[in-house]
Parts: structure tokens; sequence; C-alpha cells
């Protein structure tokens, strides 16, 4: 049977995924992890190659230095802004905001970082490209030139922004999505040993091997295979009770225990 999809306000009135409560504190919250910065500096990084390889393309390039510089500055300026939405969203996250809820909240952030980095970018580009960044056309004012150039840049920083926070979500979303597998398995395991020690609870183990010593005693001797056969069964039972008291077993006895099952398996 088909179910139908869910719509935007049902989507949008759904709970964002916790954050963990360690990463509320400051020290996790605002300076972060190695793995964090060092998804960073590759994903800026890549930006800020693929801005400047068309310059370096250039043979004699006048504003090839100050590009590198424009440049740069943008992929500060992105990587401070973003670090610092990181922060607001982790705080965000710990107020058990819908969906919705979350976006209202995020998007004034988003639009104030793309025009402080507009802002600089273009401040800087009016220091070492002037020509570029402060040349108006015939009839245009310098500082509607300036404008112009700000809500340009901000559109674009608005944009990588959104980019960054849909591959934050991303992430998060696969990484709760392992810890509710995993949780499942755990949960899965319990329940398995919780059965295994409800029948080692109703079963006597001096009473068990105390009856298969006797039924061995009682085979005569030429039956090798049947008494062979009963001592293994008996090992295979003793490993089992006593493996199930401990959380890590040697790998001597697992192999003994293999042994004593392939036996049986074998007659």
């Amino acid at each position: 049977m088909n179910h139908p999809l869910p719509n935007w306000k049902s989507l949008a009135a759904q709970r964002v995924p916790a954050v963990q409560p360690y990463d509320l504190r400051w020290q996790r919250r605002w300076l972060g992890y190695a793995r964090y910065w060092r998804w960073q500096f590759f994903g800026w990084g890549f930006l800020l190659a693929s801005q400047t390889f068309p310059s370096l393309t250039i043979p004699g390039d006048p504003y090839l230095a100050s590009t590198l510089l424009i440049s740069l500055s943008f992929f500060f300026l992105c990587l401070v802004c973003s670090h610092f939405l990181r922060g607001v969203l982790i705080g965000l996250r710990g107020c058990s905001l819908s969906w919705g809820g979350l976006l209202l909240r995020l998007f004034p952030w988003l639009i104030l970082l793309s025009v402080v980095i507009g802002y600089l970018v273009c401040l800087t580009g009016v220091d070492l490209l002037p020509a570029e960044f402060s040349k108006p056309f015939p009839g245009q004012s310098p500082e509607l030139l300036f404008l112009q150039n700000v809500v340009f840049t901000a559109n674009g920083a608005f944009l990588i922004l959104v980019l960054w926070v849909v591959c934050y979500f991303i992430h998060h979303l696969y990484a709760a999505y392992q810890y509710a597998q995993m949780e499942r398995l755990r949960l899965e395991v319990s329940m398995r040993e919780a059965e295994l020690r409800h029948l080692r609870s109703q079963m006597d183990p001096h009473f068990l091997f105390n009856s298969l010593n006797t039924v061995r005693a009682l085979i005569s001797p030429e039956n090798q295979e049947a008494r062979g056969a009963l001592t293994h069964l008996s090992e295979i039972l003793r490993n089992s009770l006593r493996q199930g008291e401990r959380s890590l077993i040697p790998l001597e006895e697992e192999l003994s225990a293999l042994e004593n099952h392939l036996a049986i398996e074998q007659l």
C-alpha cells in the first residue's frame, strides 16, 4: 500500500534532532573539535581554490596579488562566520524547536552574516582593486556602486551559508540515524541476554552436569562415540554458562567450544 508523502506543514512541525548535552558546553560549542575543523578547512579551502584558479591561469595578470588577497579575506570571513553560525545552531537545537521554528530563528542570522561578509569583502576590494570596486558607470555614484557590490557579494555569501547549513544538518541527521541503529542493536542484544539469563536461572547447573555424568557412566565403555558426544555436550553447556557471566572471553575458550560443537556436528 502506498503511503502519502508528508506535506510541508507536517515536516515543519517535526522536532529538530536534539543536541547532546556535552555539545552545549562552551568549549565544545565554540572551540569545536579536530574532525570539525578538518572539514571546515577542506570545504572552504576547496572554495578558495576554485576562486583563485582562474586568476592563476591568466599570464601576467597585474591584479593577481590583489585578487588572491580578496579571496583569502572571503575564505577567512566565511570560516569565521560559519563557525559562529555553528554555535548559533547548537544553541537553537538545544531549545527543542521544530524545523519551522528553527528556520524562522536562523534566517535573520543568515542575512546578517551574509551582509557582514559582503560588506567586509567589498571594503577590502575597494582598497586592493579600486578600478573594479570604486569606478562607477556614468551617472552612477561611488556609494551606489559600493552598495550594489555589497548586495551582490552578500547574495553569493547567503547561498554559500545556506549550503553550509544543509551540509551541517545532513551530517547530523545521518549521525542521528546511525546512533538510532546502534541503540536498536544494543536493545536487541540486551533482550537476548535477558532471555539467556532467564533460561539459565531456570536450569540447575549441578543437577544438569550430574545427570550428564550419570548417563555417560551408564553407557558401556565399548560405545566411545556416545560417551564422547555427552562429553562434548557437557563442555558446550559448561562454556555457555561460564561465558554468560563475562563480557570478554579468551580466544582459547572460544576455539575449544567451537571444537566441541564441530565434533557433535560430525557425529
